[in-house]
């Protein structure tokens, strides 16, 4: 539903930078609220809007100053496309985020660190695309989890389990292109709805390609999906051709998928998720990758962090 476009300020100056782009201050709705120091909407400004990769033109568009006090550290730009105007909700939800972002540029020094600046960003986006539906509600930051845990089996170094937790944490970014009544739909996908949603990998890559530092966690988002044996999408890479931290992420996202609770059936008793999983080891799955997650499940490295992330979840529904 929703891309993000984070454009930083330097020192007062008189453009603003968003992902190797300027942006002159005044002029179009990012830079007209770096100008206003407010809250700015396409529709009440008169403003031609952009697109989204892959997507049809925006319905509408905001923009929220980062703010540390009276400093402008840079604008939060965000994009509706599927056909309703932003409300209170949205605007109070978003502020929050914005609040998170300019927080996070405030206490990390980001103008010296832009990557920490994006992967901030990026970080509260991804939390509030899964904060969408209850039922997803910590989704990606588990399959970060997982995902370095069995990348650390595995005995891989840190520059990957570094990249697994980034690509963990993005893997779904781009379901920001697909409709809340696709994604929170309780009962079975029609075909025209399934390849709305296989379309995300695709999304996803084409919002973050331009950010080199995020290396093999780019792979991870557009190859999350795909099968070992080749029917998977949206390449359909096969084996090997498979990248290695997409071949461990497509593991822990069937796994955190199959164990929570989704709107069309409960979660499945870890005995049948194991049962799954091992039943798809060299079908639709990397088969070591398998082993490792259900090692680690044995041992009960896994289990303590379901219920850790059931906890946290019940005590904010309450």
């Amino acid at each position: 539903k929703i891309e993000t476009l984070i454009a930083t300020n330097h020192a007062g100056a008189a453009q603003l930078v968003a992902l190797g782009r300027t942006v002159p201050l005044g002029v179009g709705l990012t830079g007209r609220c770096a100008a206003l120091r407010t809250v700015v909407l396409s529709s009440e400004q008169q403003i031609e809007t952009s697109a989204l990769p892959e997507q049809p033109a925006a319905v509408e568009e905001i923009a929220l100053p980062l703010l540390a006090g009276d400093e402008l550290l840079g604008v939060l730009h965000v994009i509706d496309q599927h056909g309703a105007r932003f409300g209170d909700r949205d605007r109070t939800l978003l502020s929050v985020v914005a609040d998170q972002v300019a927080l996070a540029m405030q206490n990390s020094n980001l103008f010296a660190q832009r990557e920490s600046l994006y992967l901030a960003t990026l970080d509260a986006m991804a939390r509030t695309i899964d904060a969408r539906d209850p039922y997803t509600a910590g989704h990606s930051h588990r399959v970060a989890g997982y995902s370095v845990a069995v990348g650390r089996r595995l005995g891989l170094d840190d520059e990957m389990l570094t990249s697994l937790q980034r690509g963990g944490a993005l893997h779904d970014i781009g379901k920001i292109g697909v409709a809340d009544a696709i994604l929170r739909k309780p009962g079975p996908l029609t075909d025209d709805e399934r390849a709305e949603m296989m379309r995300h990998p695709s999304i996803g890559y084409a919002l973050l390609r331009d950010m080199s530092f995020l290396g093999a966690a780019l792979d991870m988002v557009r190859h999350h999906h795909e099968r070992w044996d080749g029917d998977g999408y949206p390449d359909k890479l096969q084996g090997e051709q498979i990248p290695l931290g997409a071949r461990i992420m497509a593991v822990s996202d069937a796994f955190d998928t199959m164990s929570s609770d989704r709107p069309y059936r409960d979660a499945l008793p870890l005995s049948q998720v194991r049962a799954r999983l091992l039943e798809s080891a060299f079908t639709q799955f990397w088969a070591p990758a398998v082993d490792a997650l259900l090692a680690l499940l044995d041992e009960g490295t896994i289990e303590p962090l379901i219920q850790r992330d059931l906890e946290a979840r019940a005590e904010v529904a309450g």
